[in-house]
């Protein structure tokens, strides 16, 4: 029988921690493993780095049926949304999942203990660890300090006891997003709070919360009850203070405790199985969950409004944006709104039951003000839109870059370039073909689709200490521009919507006769469609995390993923009679079938 050694594993891990997820899988790409167990944790060995959690797999037949062989690999702890227990990968993408069985119980959040689970026979004299061939096998052990499971009494037919591994129950029961987690377990109790929401003025005998930056809805319950109650806020401190009061410990595995954060009643969908000879059901993933009592919550929404200034060009350039308190720390690990990913992703299987979080907006609105300067030249220096290499000059690419999320996530296109022409032919193409195209909107993470004259633009932000990945995510080479990305969504007639994702390009300064001129570098966007329209945020989020990593091109992964039916790139171009806008929409939709788009009566 094949085991891992924990020595071996250890010399390895460090290695295993730079690597991106799909990475990690390379060299075990032919074989068809399976997500078998959560192992402990490793704490980040620097301030604003993420955990690390030990993945257990175990290698199966292609007919899934499993062999002796198992393999341990070290992860992030936000690869956990994606590696859940029971998925299956081959050729470093996730192509099913095992034991589909769905059971529902009632959970009462205040009767709770904690267990560990055993998941191994024993370790021989070699250091070799003997898994359990059948996890019914494992065992409940009385241990003083390892506890991974927390444990709740059930009223059912069948069983008195549910016990969740904490990591599952970390990763579904407090919100989705992975940067939930990430603050969560990264983050001291001053740095956390400024990290899950902005103070902000709201309803009287109302939850009013302005999530912080790239916290997402699916957070918003938990973060509320952050905010409001003592019992959330302990439960982030008890989750914290287990897992930083074992870094000095020289001991490989921590165990995080993690608590419930309400007291309320609520049912929970899981798949799992049963451990022989006893009535307690072991969870492997929860299906599904009801969110506690929501109903007082308000989400304020954010704006953003563009003020036009008059700047001198004689004046010095504006200092660079600096870290601040509350900003986002450049780390190596990853972070982000969704499992920031490089490889592919089958449908979520969790469904909220009887809604899910609170999505009642509140009267009040966080506008934030930006500044766009207008020159005293003839050009106009402006934030266009689209994908394209950045400025590469020596210059630019020694400069000195320190992200920062003072500058809205999210932010209006100006009313020049290429992006806005793309927007405009897009709608244009609706007002003379109204059969076939019925609808245009732009897609945000805060505000999901939307209308107006000038769309709305996510920005990028990479925690890559790479200078290069830096530099791509600004749009102008004196880096005062964060760079955008428009997103698209066209509603066709008896067709599945298409949708369009196009990235701002780097803009540079050419002079000619004398006269200095902003021009944009050349770039290509992606047409596509969805699987399912609930995947988008999650395709989009992948974008945006893979292309300042890959300087504006689109990896091979991207084409082959699951989440898409259809996906081709396009590049901007011109045809006579045609905006540039006009000749680039129609190429982008004759790639992906449709033709028969008039831009005259």
């Amino acid at each position: 029988m094949t085991n891992t050694s924990t020595d071996q594993d250890k010399n390895s891990s460090d290695e295993n921690k730079v690597k991106l997820l799909w990475e990690i899988l390379k060299p075990y790409k032919d074989k068809y493993l399976q997500v078998w167990w959560y192992g402990g944790m490793e704490k980040g060995k620097r301030p604003g780095d993420q955990p690390q959690v030990h993945v257990l797999f175990r290698e199966v037949l292609e007919d899934l049926r499993p062999t002796d062989n198992f393999i341990q690999i070290t992860a992030n702890i936000t690869d956990l949304v994606s590696w859940r227990v029971d998925s299956i990968w081959h050729q470093q993408r996730k192509i099913d999942f095992a034991n589909q069985d769905i059971y529902e119980f009632v959970i009462n959040h205040t009767d709770f203990e904690f267990k560990f689970l055993k998941i191994y026979e024993n370790v021989d004299e070699k250091k070799k660890i003997n898994f359990f061939k059948n996890r019914e096998e494992c065992e409940i052990v009385d241990t003083k300090e390892r506890k991974n499971c927390i444990s709740f009494k059930v009223n059912h037919p069948e069983f008195d006891e549910l016990l969740i591994p904490c990591l599952e129950f970390l990763t579904r029961a407090y919100g989705l997003s992975t940067e939930l987690i990430r603050i969560l377990t990264t983050y001291n109790e001053s740095e956390r709070e400024s990290r899950l929401y902005i103070p902000h003025v709201g309803e009287k005998d109302l939850w009013s919360v302005l999530l912080g930056d790239r916290i997402t809805r699916q957070d918003a319950d938990f973060v509320a009850y952050y905010k409001y109650t003592e019992l959330a806020k302990n439960a982030t401190r008890i989750l914290y203070s287990s897992i930083v009061r074992n870094s000095d410990l020289k001991q490989a595995n921590i165990y995080p405790k993690v608590v419930p954060w309400h007291t309320e009643t609520l049912p929970i969908r899981v798949s799992g199985f049963r451990l022989a000879g006893t009535k307690t059901f072991v969870v492997t993933r929860i299906r599904g969950m009801k969110s506690p009592k929501n109903d007082h919550i308000r989400i304020i929404p954010r704006a953003t409004e563009r003020i036009n200034t008059i700047t001198d060009t004689n004046q010095p350039n504006p200092p660079l944006p600096q870290l601040g308190s509350g900003d986002i720390n450049v780390s190596t690990n990853q972070g982000g709104r969704r499992p920031p990913s490089d490889y592919e992703f089958l449908e979520d299987d969790f469904e909220w039951i009887d809604g899910g979080p609170a999505n009642e907006l509140s009267k009040y609105k966080y506008v934030k003000q930006t500044k766009r300067p207008k020159r005293k030249k003839k050009y106009i220096e402006t934030q266009t839109i689209g994908t394209g290499a950045p400025d590469n000059s020596p210059e630019v690419l020694n400069g000195q870059i320190v992200p920062s999320t003072n500058q809205s996530t999210e932010f209006q296109a100006s009313e020049d370039g290429r992006i806005i022409g793309l927007w405009k032919a897009c709608v244009k193409a609706m007002d003379f073909n109204p059969d076939l195209i019925q609808q245009v909107h732009y897609y945000t993470f805060e505000k999901g689709f939307n209308y107006s004259e000038l769309p709305m633009l996510i920005g990028f932000f990479t925690e890559s200490e790479v200078q290069v990945h830096k530099t791509w995510c600004y749009a102008n080479s004196l880096k005062t521009q964060i760079r955008g990305a428009l997103i698209i969504r066209l509603t066709v007639s008896q067709l599945e919507p298409v949708y369009i994702f196009d990235i701002q390009p780097a803009t540079y300064t050419s002079t000619v006769e004398g006269e200095n001129l902003t021009k944009e570098r050349g770039h290509a966007g992606l047409v596509f469609r969805m699987k399912q329209e609930k995947d988008l945020e999650q395709f989009i989020s992948d974008l945006m995390y893979l292309l300042p990593l890959y300087e504006g091109s689109y990896p091979q992964e991207v084409f082959q993923s699951l989440l898409v039916t259809q996906v081709f790139l396009f590049r901007h171009s011109n045809t006579k009679g045609l905006t540039e806008g006009e000749s680039t929409l129609l190429n982008a939709l004759r790639k992906i079938g449709i033709e028969k788009i008039s831009f005259k009566n």
